[in-house]
């Protein structure tokens, strides 16, 4: 059976306003089990007075819809249609909002998350908050920062969720393996630690996921950020090695190709 701890934490940090939010739902596996673990994060753009109404409403509606897509479906092909049917709404909200000529000061925010099932993880991802699976002592950034740079070096966000109405999202399916650590991070504590540093707490505290999450955005306070601060931890003590749902290359169940023909 599928089994996994996990941790989080989110703050303001040295900002008046937390525009993070994060979800995460461990099914008892009486119902939900067959759409897995869901963890998710999404941080509101800064130059929009709204988008912690956008990263609430991403994360909630994603984990949500989600869970209750058909298990005709793999769970990479369920997760991205619901990520793009979310992204119209944030989109076409701000079209019905003062800021239509403006989507920077809209119902955007970036958007992570990692979906545990059976054997596989699936990642989804849009903007620059990070997905990063600690297996064995080794840590791999799974996802790229959606960021492009300007003349002069100044660096900007160059996607997220909400901002144009076709939605673009990196998807990829990773094999599950017991141990694994998926650490979910919003950009404030990304880009002011290093793994290496993160690493180390979560070496001395896995035992307490919710106070390591804790300590890590310490860490990134007390080292400068000065941005909201999210982290999510995902601790895989178990995978499900009883199920292996095999699906076609375009997320169907086989059955479902047959009527398709």
């Amino acid at each position: 059976m599928l089994t996994v701890r996990w941790g989080a934490f989110s703050g303001k940090g040295s900002k008046p306003t937390n525009q993070d939010c994060h979800y995460v739902t461990v099914p008892d596996f009486s119902g939900l089990a067959a759409r897995g673990v869901v963890a998710a994060v999404a941080d509101g753009i800064s130059s929009s007075q709204v988008s912690q109404y956008a990263s609430e409403q991403a994360v909630t509606a994603f984990v949500r819809d989600y869970l209750l897509t058909s298990t005709v479906w793999s769970p990479a092909r369920a997760a991205e249609l619901v990520l793009r049917t979310l992204n119209t709404e944030l989109y076409v909200k701000t079209q019905r909002s003062p800021y239509y000529e403006n989507p920077d000061k809209g119902y955007v925010c970036t958007f992570s998350a990692v979906i545990l099932h059976q054997q596989k993880a699936v990642l989804l991802h849009c903007g620059d908050s990070r997905i990063y699976r600690v297996r064995h002592g080794e840590v791999t950034l799974c996802t790229a920062d959606h960021r492009q740079t300007a003349e002069g070096g100044y660096s900007y966000l160059s996607n997220a969720l909400g901002i144009r109405p076709n939605l673009a999202v990196d998807v990829s399916t990773l094999d599950l393996k017991q141990s694994d650590i998926f650490v979910l991070m919003t950009d404030g504590i990304a880009e002011t630690l290093a793994p290496d540093v993160w690493q180390v707490l979560l070496k001395h505290h896995q035992h307490d996921l919710d106070r390591c999450a804790g300590l890590i955005a310490e860490a990134a306070l007390n080292a400068g950020c000065d941005d909201n601060l999210t982290v999510v931890l995902l601790d895989v003590i178990s995978t499900d090695l009883t199920q292996s749902t095999t699906y076609t290359k375009d997320g169907f169940l086989p059955f479902i190709e047959q009527f398709k023909e």
